[in-house]
């Protein structure tokens, strides 16, 4: 299955206003829920679901106080990673359109890259494993 009917399942199994969302990396597929009708699974839109399901969500991206001015240029989970991956066709605007289809009922936390730039943990892969 996709991400959104993932997301969609998991919210009507839920009870009101008792999940919290971790997002990491690119809003895609927070914006395709948000944007998406009512179906088979639930007679609600996806941002109603949220609203109804859903109490926080904490987002890790952007830099703080501002992206253009910590890192020269919008964040990369903001930015689709832009200038360092294939194309950014289909990511382009889904965090600003995530951010503007968040009910207000819930609550949005943006962990910025600064508060995680300085955290090392695990060790390099070639560590893990004896060469083969």
């Amino acid at each position: 299955p996709d991400a959104v009917a993932v997301y969609r399942t998991a919210l009507v199994g839920a009870a009101d206003h008792s999940v919290v969302i971790s997002s990491i990396g690119f809003c895609t597929n927070l914006a395709a829920l948000l944007a998406s009708p009512a179906d088979a699974t639930s007679p609600l839109t996806g941002k109603e679901l949220v609203a109804q399901k859903v109490r926080m969500i904490a987002v890790m991206g952007g830099a703080y106080p501002s992206s253009e001015k910590v890192m020269g240029k919008a964040e990369f989970n903001f930015d689709c990673g832009q200038g360092m991956m294939g194309s950014t066709d289909e990511c382009q605007g889904t965090s600003a359109a995530f951010v503007d289809a968040v009910p207000s009922n819930v609550k949005l936390v943006f962990s910025g890259f600064e508060v995680g730039s300085i955290v090392f943990s695990g060790g390099a892969l070639t560590d893990c494993a004896p060469e083969a």
